[in-house]
């Protein structure tokens, strides 16, 4: 497969700006974002450089290509040293499956670390259901902004076109895709382990939907529990729900309604989502406890708090900066700033539900009154520091070992 035009500019780009400092650069079609990310990427450009390398060095040698009329479609870019990227694929195994399955060197060299199999069929399989997840929020358009409902269009397809080898008719509706998805994804999850339910809280009327088992919310988003049935037959059971209704009942209080099975939902809390579980955020209002007994491994909780800042640091920051104008940086530094407070709260709730001290942060971060490009470099260090901090704990704790219910 050749590599987009996209993509050979961009590495003629950095090639000529970095010169030696470019170390190698590595496209691949099978990369697919955190699906939290709101984002939909046809493939990755993975550009490793020398430590020496600035921030803003990316920037200076991207800038016209990435923004403008030029703007690279679809593709995620992730910046980072080789040390940063062994760190994030340890984050990330299901990268490193993509990149080992399907990456082309496009300049220079890199050794990828070894693989092990089992552990990226695991992660891809939870990722993939993760996705799919996400993308149920379609069944319900109307809580969804036109920018949502896009992206995750977008991403839906894909995933459609990965696992069927067709491309979807544009007439396929959401439900059919879903259909297509919840059915492979049942072939491959055992769901037994789910049935093994806490006893029904039933405080108010159940919502009009055949084979309801159990409501949760998790941040002002809905999640409906179906019986594991709905795999095998999700489109039509989806297409006679009256998805119209849900939404007038759930539009100021939720923004996004989502459908899973049980099986599915506890594979979600115990990998891609297991952080948020642990933390607290998903909350049973009706229904049976199919969480019930959920394991929850220390290791797969430090690795999925790490996760988050490291891909800031390595993908978002390269892919905002160098795609984002002069006038756009103080509202970038503004946005990035949230997303590490966010980073700091979670750590924080973290060491609360274990009792420890929370982590502090390397450097305090300058003033608002400070320029862009010192505050945005900062955010970067704190980043990587999160990161660090994760990976290191990550690495030191037993594989097995659980932590409290």
């Amino acid at each position: 497969m050749g590599v987009p035009a996209a993509v050979e500019r961009t590495v003629s780009s950095l090639e000529a700006s970095l010169e030696l400092s470019l170390k190698a650069a590595i496209y691949s079609t099978g990369y697919r974002p955190l699906p939290d990310t709101g984002r939909h990427s046809d493939g990755c450009l993975v550009v490793l450089v020398s430590p020496s390398v600035e921030l803003f060095a990316i920037r200076s040698a991207l800038h016209s290509v990435w923004s403008g009329t030029i703007r690279v479609p679809q593709l995620e870019l992730l910046v980072a040293t080789s040390t940063e990227l062994v760190r994030h694929l340890d984050f990330e195994p299901g990268l490193l499956g993509d990149l080992t399955e399907r990456g082309q060197l496009v300049h220079g060299g890199y050794p990828l670390p070894a693989t092990r199999p089992e552990a990226i069929e695991a992660d891809r399989l939870a990722r993939l259901t993760w996705a799919a997840f996400e993308y149920s929020a379609l069944l319900a358009p109307s809580l969804l902004s036109p920018h949502q409902s896009s992206q995750l269009h977008l991403g839906l397809q894909s995933l459609y076109e990965d696992l069927s080898d067709e491309t979807p008719r544009p007439s396929l509706a959401p439900a059919e895709m879903l259909g297509y998805i919840y059915k492979e994804l049942g072939n491959d999850i055992d769901g037994q382990a789910a049935r093994d339910y806490r006893p029904d809280i039933r405080t108010s009327e159940p919502l009009p939907m055949p084979g309801l088992v159990a409501v949760y919310e998790k941040q002002q988003e809905l999640i409906l529990v179906v019986a594991e049935e709905w795999s095998t037959d999700f489109a039509a059971k989806a297409t006679t729900t009256n998805w119209d209704r849900l939404s007038e009942r759930a539009v100021g209080h939720y923004r996004a309604i989502r459908v899973t099975t049980p099986g599915q939902l506890r594979l979600i809390v115990t990998n891609d989502d297991v952080a948020d579980f642990f933390l607290g955020y998903y909350s049973r209002i009706w229904g049976s406890d199919v969480l019930a007994n959920v394991e929850v491994r220390h290791r797969r909780v430090l690795q999925n708090l790490g996760r988050w800042p490291s891909y800031l640091a390595v993908a978002e920051m390269s892919q905002l900066l160098v795609s984002s104008d002069d006038s756009e940086l103080f509202m970038l530094v503004h946005d990035l700033q949230n997303r590490l407070l966010n980073v700091q709260l979670r750590n924080e709730l973290f060491c609360r539900r274990l009792g420890l001290a929370p982590q502090t942060p390397p450097i305090a971060l300058p003033e608002p009154s400070a320029p862009a490009r010192q505050r945005l470099e900062a955010v970067s260090i704190h980043l990587h520091g999160w990161a660090d901090h994760y990976w290191e704990a990550m690495c030191a704790v037993d594989e097995q070992l659980l932590l409290p219910a």
